[in-house]
């Protein structure tokens, strides 16, 4: 005789009604269970309700089900636990990481269209005339070619202030500005307080302005908007257009090239590249969620872009960090964090190698208008 456990009984009773066996929709085959052991359908209902025939769509199209949510949950709370439970061959439990990957992409696709035209990032000529360390250098580059103003400021009597601006203007324009002293151990900082000797010229045409806390910075709206200024404002037009188009295939073009980092580092545990993959579907996919996160809370607080750069560099490391520790069952936190800050710079290395490309790209399209 054969015995059969309890949730066998359970399973073969849920598929009968009146004592007729239900058989798969799909491809007819007997039903023992609530899925079809051929094709895998779930059991449904031959009429289905409004709300049943939504939720398959949903399902089916855009994953949403609860499997995302806990999905998405596990990502973030547990570094590493998704890609050591897929490689360890438990898959139905989680949504494959490539479709997590391409679910993201499309929720900050879709958010970012939502939103382009009020969001600053698709004005990226405005966006970039807010940054000071853009304005001080552009401004300062546009000066230096007008002949004119060149002699203007040869004749013009310096004066010293506080400047808030980066000392390598100084450096860079050591006949106009010049640095005497460096406050507050900043120096080397994006922007720095220094005593700055300038001709008196730029004050008298509003060219750097004062501020309320006494230091003089490039003044934003007196920028002199030319040819140059045109130019860049295509460029980065361009760029941000190949970005959005082709973002999916762009992320996807990094995978394969963290997954090579990876393997450089863990040569010694010898395993398959396509642990290393699966590793850096779940690691991008991470980096898709912060993006997200980062782009809704700057249309919603607008926090400095100092701020969400560090939020964005710390938590990418530690998370990196946490992920290679638990996947790769590593003991030391040190030296993951060592692997961590390697993996990272040869991954922002080539996120940046392919901006390169991408700016190249745009450089070339726009060529033919200003050459």
């Amino acid at each position: 005789m054969v015995m059969c456990d309890k949730e066998q009984i359970k399973d073969s009773e849920s598929v009968e009604k009146g004592g007729e066996v239900n058989r798969c929709l799909n491809c007819g085959t007997e039903l023992t269970g609530p899925f079809c052991h051929m094709c895998g359908q779930e059991f449904i209902d031959p009429k289905p309700t409004v709300g049943n025939f939504i939720s398959v769509y949903l399902d089916n199209a855009y994953m949403l089900d609860i499997k995302l949510f806990k999905t998405i949950w596990d990502l973030v709370s547990k570094p590493g636990y998704l890609a050591k439970e897929f490689l360890a061959g438990k898959i139905v439990s989680n949504i494959h990481p490539l479709k997590l990957n391409m679910f993201l992409l499309l929720a900050f696709l879709t958010i970012f269209f939502i939103f382009a035209d009020t969001d600053a990032i698709e004005k990226p000529l405005d966006n970039l005339v807010r940054d000071e360390r853009f304005v001080s250098n552009v401004q300062m580059s546009f000066l230096v070619d007008d002949q004119e103003y060149v002699e203007k400021m040869a004749a013009s009597p310096r004066d010293s202030v506080l400047m808030y601006a980066p000392t390598t203007i100084a450096l860079e324009h050591p006949a106009y500005i010049s640095c005497a002293e460096v406050f507050e151990d900043n120096e080397g900082d994006a922007m720095d307080r220094w005593i700055a000797v300038i001709p008196r010229c730029l004050i008298e045409d509003d060219i750097v302005i004062v501020n309320e806390d006494g230091y003089y910075s490039f003044n934003a709206e007196e920028i002199r908007f030319g040819k140059e200024i045109n130019m860049i404002q295509d460029v980065t037009s361009h760029i941000f257009n190949i970005i959005t188009t082709y973002l999916p295939i762009i992320v996807l073009f990094t995978i394969p090239l963290l997954a090579m980092a990876l393997a450089r580092t863990q040569r010694k545990n010898k395993r398959p590249f396509v642990h290393h993959f699966v590793f850096s579907l779940y690691y991008t996919s991470f980096v898709e969620l912060m993006i997200l996160f980062i782009y809704v809370l700057y249309l919603v607080a607008s926090p400095p872009v100092k701020v969400m750069e560090w939020i964005m560099i710390l938590s990418l490391f530690f998370y990196l960090a946490a992920a290679i520790k638990c996947t790769y069952d590593m003991k030391s936190w040190i030296r993951a964090m060592i692997r961590a800050l390697y993996i990272n710079v040869i991954y922002l290395f080539n996120c940046f190698v392919v901006l390169i490309v991408i700016c190249i790209i745009a450089c070339f399209i726009v060529a033919d208008k200003y050459v």
